[in-house]
């Protein structure tokens, strides 16, 4: 009968997706739930089972106790020796991770939606995913760990409270605005409800969720407030009339950050609010890098430094990067209609490096018994500086003996390799010598490496299963696998980052593909002289970061800059944090080309180009057989510290026609080597949204970098906007128009919530952090003329 049990829930879980899945918004609460008790019966099994399995087996043992300073995995099979047991840096509340990809995941799709009215049902699953996972709670006790500060209980339970009501609010918003376009409601009643919620938004950003002294504990949840303020002020611009002209502003911001000079109306506020929410966000995740950076030199102390890198990364700025897409004027917003926007993230993410660790980290490769030089100094000089995006085709990986004392040969570890790049670029770490074993590199989602170490002296790996998403497996191991002898101890560790809907990525549901591997030393020393005492670090790039450039008809292409094709004369440098990536600079006679591909049908397109520069540029643009001499405006004092001001947008003159060729080249023609560029956009001409593109030619940010954003659209015509963009509701507005989102939305809306967020990451490496950069061995293939910036505290986390 147990043996049925698993699959008689199972086949009830399908039969309920089945029945609920036309129902109505109304019933997704019981499918949740049901759902959520299906899956606990599942997992008790599985637990039941690995227990009865693992009574008498030392082999696949479950390791369930380590010491009470340790977060420990609880899935990791080891050998049979108990003394050798590993520890992964698992975060107690990691599963808060999975919500938050998944939230992003959503929020993106909601950029997709072909209206604003569209993208109700959108919204509406986000306040499902924050409601049910509560992720006030989650995030707080993430970042409490983290930084090692905690939240008094009053701050705490107000925070849990205050978005539980924000939530609720905002649902009952979203309602009111279906039913005010759909007709059955008023506009009076749209409107208070609007004006209620947007003021409440507000005031909580300003005063609660920027408390001093609990900005970084809070971040997270501000993030997710200021999503939602940001919609909810487009929403003001788009519907907007002599009702909706400006907002009310009457509180005091607890932060110079967010303080905000009065609004002339809806659109002035809402550019505001993007400008500050962005640097405030930014600030304070740079704060925090610093005082975890502060805290001392040891290896444990960048293990934490990496963690908040990586997870701060995760909880909030990739957030911050898509706030710019709520401006109906630079994207080109409308009641009836907007393009959807394809944007990618191209930061890279990294777990921590694969290396054998005892029970209760106290020993380990970061804390070797042997000539112990590991420091954080050491491990962060090994990671690489900022580069163009690299999309694995091939890893070489190149194998030699390690050992210790009389028998220097006892093992083999992995001490080299060479990745080999779509792009056609060879990127080598580590010893290239010898024979390598070849393996694909292409859409790997997960790693399960093989670690080792003989008398916690020397480390190395021994093995990898690099895991595809066509479900197949590349496998590397050494001669004489696994490494055994005296002294010898070994056990699996493994890399990802959760998917949407699984604790665990799988071939169908991850969020993040291996982007670059590399071996590294991170300050061990040989033990035998020639050999190689080394971990292995994994780098994962978003999976919307995609190998071509592929620009897509009735929609706005965003290309990172870093995905150049060819660069000759440039630097690749790291972004401030609100850019979703790095950025590239342009020397003097510096130049790089994107090359794209066109769905069909046939569309012509116009260029836009994201970018910061100190004082004027001359600059090149050639596309469709033709060059386009423009002037950049200058748009800072300094390429330091840049924020969100810093960076314009300008319009190129010209139509880039598919037809007359597939490459763009950006070439800095003057001596000023103070520009870079963020993103290319390709925006179709012939369609409702490029009426404002020649209006927005002067959309540019502030030439006078001390005067606020506020002044970017002083020189738009704001009635002239209302005129194009949105005929009044009185008139040109049919109300019953999109009255298929009433219910159509349901199709979106993610089926499977409680899987996003109720999950036990257990294999989830916890501090493997955002620390990539390591420096490249002195054989890394670099592109002629670019070089690499390579500072700590100016990285965006990659």
């Amino acid at each position: 009968m147990i043996r049925l049990y698993p699959i008689f829930t199972k086949i009830m879980r399908l039969f309920v997706e089945r029945l609920l899945q036309e129902y109505t918004a109304e019933l997704r609460i019981l499918k949740v739930y049901t759902l959520h008790i299906l899956d606990r019966c599942i997992k008790i099994y599985d637990y039941i089972r690995s227990e009865k399995m693992n009574s008498y087996q030392n082999e696949n043992e479950i390791v369930n106790v380590v010491p009470s300073n340790v977060n420990a995995s609880n899935t990791y099979p080891f050998t049979n020796n108990p003394s050798a047991i590993m520890f992964d840096e698992i975060s107690p509340s990691s599963i808060g991770l999975g919500t938050l990809l998944s939230l992003f995941l959503d929020y993106k799709s909601l950029l997709g939606s072909p209206s604003i009215t569209g993208g109700i049902g959108f919204l509406q699953s986000i306040i499902g995913i924050i409601a049910g996972a509560n992720v006030a709670t989650v995030t707080i006790d993430d970042v409490q760990r983290l930084i090692n500060q905690s939240l008094d209980t009053y701050t705490r339970q107000q925070a849990e409270s205050r978005m539980n009501s924000i939530t609720n609010d905002y649902n009952q918003y979203l309602l009111n605005l279906r039913d005010y376009i759909n007709g059955r409601t008023d506009r009076n009643n749209f409107v208070q409800s609007l004006r209620m919620n947007e003021q409440r938004l507000r005031n909580e950003l300003d005063s609660f969720f920027s408390l001093r002294g609990r900005e970084l504990l809070l971040l997270p949840n501000f993030v997710q407030v200021a999503l939602l303020h940001l919609a909810i002020l487009r929403d003001a611009v788009v519907h907007g009339g002599p009702d909706l002209e400006r907002p009310f502003v009457s509180e005091t911001a607890q932060t110079s950050f967010l303080t905000r000079p009065p609004s002339s109306s809806f659109q002035e506020a809402l550019s505001t609010s993007i400008r500050i929410y962005s640097n405030y966000c930014t600030q304070e995740y740079h704060n925090g890098l610093t005082q975890m950076r502060n805290r001392g030199n040891s290896g444990r102390d960048w293990l934490n430094f990496n963690a908040y890198r990586r997870e701060l990364t995760l909880s909030v700025l990739d957030f911050v990067s898509i706030f710019p897409f709520f401006d109906p004027i630079l994207y080109h917003i409308t009641r009836n209609f907007s393009l959807p926007i394809n944007s990618q993230l191209s930061r890279v993410i990294y777990t921590n490096p694969a290396g054998f660790l005892n029970a209760n980290g106290s020993e380990g490769w970061y804390a070797p018994r042997h000539n112990n030089t590991v420091t954080f100094s050491s491990i962060e000089s090994n990671i690489p500086g900022p580069t163009t995006s690299r999309f694995l085709q091939n890893i070489d990986i190149f194998t030699n003996g390690l050992g210790v004392g009389a028998n220097p040969n006892r093992t083999q570890s992995w001490q080299g390799n060479i990745n080999s790049n779509f792009n056609g670029t060879r990127d080598h770490f580590g010893l290239t010598n010898g024979q390598p074993r070849g393996i694909s590199g292409q859409n790997i989602f997960r790693v399960i490496s093989t670690v080792h170490t003989l008398d916690l002296r020397s480390f190395g790996v021994s093995g990898a299963d690099f895991l595809h998403t066509t479900g197949q497996t590349s496998q590397y191991r050494v001669p004489q696998f696994p490494p055994s002898g005296i002294g010898v101890h070994h056990g699996p560790i493994s890399q990802f980052l959760p998917g949407k809907r699984s604790n665990i990525p799988t071939a169908n549901d991850y969020t993040h593909l291996l982007s670059r591997v590399a071996n590294i030393t991170a300050g061990l020393q040989p033990v035998v002289q020639g050999q190689r005492n080394s971990v292995v670090i994994h780098g994962w790039t978003h999976r919307s970061l995609t190998r071509e450039n592929i620009i897509v008809p009735n929609n706005i292409t965003q290309i990172p800059a870093v995905k150049t094709s060819f660069y000759s004369n440039c630097t690749v440098v790291s972004g401030p944090g609100s850019t979703g990536g790095d950025l590239v600079k342009l020397n003097a006679n510096g130049r790089f080309d994107i090359q794209v591909q066109f769905q069909p049908p046939q569309t012509n397109y116009r260029i836009r180009l994201r970018y910061a520069a100190v004082s004027t540029s001359s600059i090149n643009i050639t596309f469709s057989g033709a060059a386009h001499p423009s002037t950049l405006p200058s748009t800072t004092s300094s390429l330091n510290n840049l924020q969100y001001e810093h960076f314009g947008y300008f319009n190129v003159v010209g139509t880039f026609i598919p037809s007359l060729g597939n490459m763009l080249s950006i070439i800095n023609i003057s001596s000023n080597s103070n520009v870079v560029i963020d993103k290319i956009e390709f925006i179709p001409v012939g369609t409702f949204a490029n009426h404002s593109l020649e209006a927005t030619q002067e959309y540019n940010y502030p030439k006078n970098t001390n005067s606020t954003y506020n002044q970017i659209y002083n020189n738009y015509d704001q009635k002239n906007m209302e005129n194009t963009y949105q005929p009044t509701y009185d008139n040109g507005y049919e109300q019953n128009h999109y009255n298929y989102y009433d219910s159509g939305y349901n199709d979106t809306y993610n089926q499977n919530i409680v899987n996003t967020y109720d999950q036990e990451y257990n294999n989830y490496n916890q501090n493997s952090n955002d620390m990539y950069n390591q420096k490249y061995t002195s054989n890394y293939n670099q592109n002629s003329g670019c070089t690499c910036k390579q500072c700590y505290n100016e990285n965006y986390p990659k």
